[in-house]
């Protein structure tokens, strides 16, 4: 009976649904214009003012003025929306091949369905096969020959699949070639091509499995590999002298293009590191171990050398570094977000390059000292909710680059939070999740700042409290006030109300625990006064107990 009463209710909320006309509605973009998390980009040597950048659910952008603009062009042609690996033809910057899906194992990635081409620099695609890889790490092309190309499969993250490994293709996608492969559970990771001798391939294979609560990186299928014949035959070198002699897990790899027989690896393993070679990958030395450069593996860990300078070498971490002296020192990079995911450097002036992270991409002329900015609307919100504000705002919780809220028909510029209070977008919490309760009321909270870079709240009526340093809160007026702490790790929070003019707030951890907030009729004030003691005031937590 139960079981019919259940069906009942899912058939008339299917019948309701259908009642409504949606048809007259049509989609646009409100904002915020602002980037968010890339895993690949690419330039071109031929056309310094070009670039392309993947986004995580967002496509394919390009820029053609040096990243002061950017516009998406694989929007309605391309099937999967997470862009894994772009490569731009040396010798016709019009052929373009991007691969889809994610390798960068985060708990939630999106997978994709293969290659796609482009024939005229981005404006059209075709989608090339390998659709059953469903993440793509690298694509190489020869740099004479744009119909010659490699790919670089993971496969499945979350099972065996047989369609990973290294696929070569030598008629520009049509048909393609698997010419590396270890077992149906481990898939190719990271491919270089030594850029004086492209027949010369370096391959790594990486033994992964992942689940949304789980991740299981190394295994003994995880391998180094060579090519001398352009992925005819491959030689193992995973042991070759040097190397780490225990269970690994991700491996990266980069080839100097000043010396053929420098080439680079950072491998994690308990005695991992970045190692160096001086004789094309026959034997190796540590040179250096630092966490820095090699921790969390499964989300960063890719290097490249510079291709005029054999001891120049950047590796991409939660920040960016720089070598000049062989990986033995690093020095960190200051580039305009953190989480770093690739480097592309033009072989002509190594001082042109262009980065991904998790801010997106952005590109420098000057060898990193200075950056473009990265205000494009592909922020990769984890869900998205509304006020009670007339016109209401609409709030999401952005990867790595806190929440954020935009009223729904002014939301064209991103605009400082700690700004005047009528700026178009606002923080409101710090990259989780954020809910409102419904009411009539102005709505207020609380919002977190990672690092030392804390800034006073602002709601759209001005600023209400100080920062709260570990996790995002949300209040609203309502005769009552309701709060509610979106972290698993902050204490219970005690509040209560006076009335319906004042708001206090306090938290463990805020640095000025207490704060006073004007309401109700006097909203135009745009810095209320603070109170810095509870006055003897009862609080009350969410869950109904009481302390003074």
């Amino acid at each position: 009976m139960s079981m019919r009463l259940a069906l009942g209710f899912i058939v008339a909320g299917v019948v309701c649904a259908q009642d409504y006309n949606l048809g007259a509605l049509h989609w646009r973009n409100i904002g915020p214009n602002r980037g968010g998390r890339s895993q690949t980009s690419a330039g071109s040597v031929r056309r310094p003012l070009e670039y392309y950048f993947g986004a995580t659910g967002g496509g394919l952008w390009k820029t053609t003025n040096g990243g002061v603009t950017w516009f998406p062009v694989t929007d309605g042609q391309i099937h999967s929306s997470s862009v894994g690996a772009v490569a731009v033809a040396p010798s016709n910057p019009d052929i373009v091949y991007i691969g889809m899906g994610e390798t960068e194992l985060r708990g939630n990635i999106m997978q994709g369905d293969g290659v796609y081409k482009s024939t005229d620099a981005g404006k059209t695609w075709k989608q090339m096969g390998l659709a059953d890889t469903q993440a793509i790490a690298r694509i190489r092309i020869d740099p004479n020959d744009p119909n010659l190309v490699y790919v670089a499969a993971l496969g499945h993250a979350y099972g065996p699949n047989e369609e990973r490994g290294v696929f070569r293709s030598s008629d520009g996608g049509a048909t393609w070639q698997r010419v590396l492969f270890r077992n149906n559970r481990a898939g190719a990771v990271d491919l270089s091509m030594e850029p004086n001798h492209p027949q010369v391939l370096y391959a790594t294979i990486w033994d992964v499995y992942r689940t949304p609560w789980s991740l299981s990186s190394g295994g003994p299928a995880s391998g180094f590999f060579k090519s001398t014949d352009g992925g005819d035959h491959w030689a193992e070198i995973t042991r070759n002298p040097g190397l780490p002699r225990g269970i690994l897990g991700k491996i990266t790899v980069s080839v100097s293009g000043a010396d053929s027989n420098r080439v680079y690896t950072l491998v994690e393993a308990e005695d991992g590191g970045l190692f160096q070679s001086d004789d094309a990958g026959t034997t190796w030395k540590l040179i250096n171990a630092d966490r820095s450069i090699r921790q969390r593996a499964f989300y960063f860990s890719r290097i490249a050398a510079d291709p005029q300078r054999r001891d120049t070498l950047y590796a991409m971490n939660v920040e960016f570094y720089r070598s000049d002296d062989g990986g033995k020192t690093f020095r960190r990079g200051h580039t305009p977000h953190a989480d770093h995911h690739d480097l592309w450097i033009a072989s002509d002036n190594p001082q042109r390059m262009i980065a991904s992270d998790d801010g997106g991409a952005s590109v420098t002329t000057d060898g990193g000292a200075t950056w473009t900015l990265e205000h494009y609307p592909t922020a990769q919100f984890y869900h998205a909710t509304t006020t009670a504000e007339f016109p209401y705002h609409v709030c999401g919780a952005q990867q790595d680059d806190g929440t954020a809220c935009v009223p729904r028909d002014r939301a064209v510029n991103l605009r400082d939070p700690t700004g005047p209070a009528n700026d178009y977008l606002y923080g409101a919490g710090g990259g989780g999740r954020v809910s409102f309760g419904r009411s009539e009321e102005p709505e207020y909270f609380l919002r977190r700042r990672s690092g030392r870079d804390h800034h006073p709240l602002r709601s759209p009526h001005g600023e209400i409290a100080r920062h709260q340093r570990r996790s995002p809160f949300l209040f609203r007026h309502a005769g009552t006030i309701l709060a509610r702490a979106l972290a698993m790790d902050v204490p219970d929070c005690f509040l209560t109300s006076r009335s319906k003019d004042y708001l206090r707030i306090v938290t463990t951890f805020m640095e000025d625990y207490v704060a006073r907030a004007a309401l109700g009729g006097n909203q135009s004030r745009s810095h209320p006064q603070r109170s810095q003691n509870s006055g003897g005031l009862r609080w009350t937590n969410h869950q109904g107990s009481e302390r003074t």
